[in-house]
């Protein structure tokens, strides 16, 4: 399977013109999401063993899990790359598409904080991927501006992870300045909230 995964990536940048497809069976392979990502994601149900076993057993489906996704991510980003060859509004197409599709999957799905995830997790690596294409981390900090604690949720804390590992790749400036503000409001706000002893979800969640 991993193996698929690279051939898509590869097959983008050998044949810009198809990179729109691959683009979109990578992109379905993580935010539909492919049936094989909630099994391992999940691989303590329906163990009937030792509780050794079913931790080593967690321990292997959840490497496998993260090697699935690494590599699934890291070919999206050479897709999208190559389609920017041909179609320069590739990744503000992307966005929309993940967006839609998580607002569907918070609504109804099942699998709806994989689906999250997963596309938060997307949206960092492209970030920092594609950093020298024109306003690719500046769409992407405004999806994460959008999203950010509206409403609170555990998300909120793989946000801040994403954001700053698009400052430590130093690719726009403007955008190490907008998440150094949300930082500082962040950490203001939770010490009020804190020192107070009251206020709302939101700063409560900050801190």
């Amino acid at each position: 399977m991993l193996g698929s995964y690279q051939g898509l990536g590869e097959l983008a940048q050998k044949f810009p013109s198809i990179a729109h497809s691959c683009i979109s069976a990578l992109r379905d392979f993580l935010v539909i999401p492919s049936p094989i990502l909630p099994k391992l994601h999940r691989p303590h149900q329906g163990i009937d063993s030792t509780r050794v076993v079913a931790s080593e057993s967690a321990n292997i489906a959840q490497a496998a899990f993260d090697n699935l996704r690494d590599t699934a991510l890291d070919n999206l980003c050479r897709a999208l790359r190559a389609g920017l060859e041909t179609d320069s509004h590739c990744i503000q197409a992307f966005l929309a598409s993940v967006s839609n599709r998580l607002f569907q999957a918070e609504k109804s799905d099942m699998e709806s904080t994989l689906v999250s995830t997963n596309t938060i997790e997307a949206l960092g690596h492209i970030a920092v991927s594609l950093k020298d294409t024109p306003r690719t981390m500046d769409f992407i900090l405004q999806f994460f501006q959008q999203r950010f604690c509206r409403p609170p949720s555990s998300l909120d804390a793989l946000i801040v992870d994403q954001m700053g590992c698009m400052i430590l790749a130093k690719g726009d400036a403007h955008v190490h300045e907008e998440v150094m503000k949300m930082y500082t409001m962040i950490t203001v706000e939770s010490s009020s909230a804190y020192n107070i002893g009251g206020g709302d979800d939101r700063k409560q969640l900050y801190r």
